[in-house]
């Protein structure tokens, strides 16, 4: 008897109304609007991080040559001592091998380009750092401030300055 019962009731309902229908696509939708947008901003959030660790990298990567060839040229030996763009070239003498070091830092198409000639024979040419926006240094006597800045235009402008002061050995 309870199964004729169950097969009555079933038999009396007309189906899903038009209004119900219209609720659920609603309640769907609007979850589905909030997974892609929680999505893109998990991308996005990912991009600029990438980004940021890109920008960071390059800087100190710049920085870390720069503080070596510095103090290997110390005391400060450059072509334009006072100014304060690139190209900066330093030079010095190898103590072991007694072969000069003529090392050149310049910006092109945004890449801060090393290169070297060791004993009048050049080496390859090295990007020390891409996406250059600006890149500058000051000598006043004891000392030798670079500043860099690096830029990557993604999802979210990313922009990483940093400021590095080389102390120079004292002259013997």
């Amino acid at each position: 008897m309870r199964l004729s019962r169950l097969v009555a009731r079933t038999k009396d309902q007309q189906g899903v109304t038009l209004i119900e229908l219209i609720i659920v696509l609603a309640i769907t939708s609007l979850i589905g609007v909030a997974i892609v947008t929680l999505l893109g901003q998990v991308l996005t959030l990912n991009v600029a991080t990438s980004n940021h660790m890109n920008v960071v990298k390059q800087v100190e990567n710049a920085l870390h040559y720069l503080n070596r060839d510095i103090q290997m040229a110390s005391p400060f030996q450059s072509q334009l001592p006072a100014s304060d763009t690139f190209p900066l070239t330093l030079i010095w003498t190898d103590y072991q091998s007694n072969n000069q070091h003529i090392v050149t830092y310049a910006i092109s198409g945004g890449n801060l380009r090393r290169s070297e000639i060791i004993a009048g024979v050049a080496q390859p040419d090295r990007v020390v750092a891409t996406h250059v926006e600006t890149a500058g240094y000051t000598y006043n006597g004891a000392s030798v401030t670079v500043n860099l800045t690096v830029t990557i235009d993604g999802a979210k402008l990313v922009t990483e300055s940093r400021s590095l002061e080389v102390k120079l050995r004292p002259t013997s």
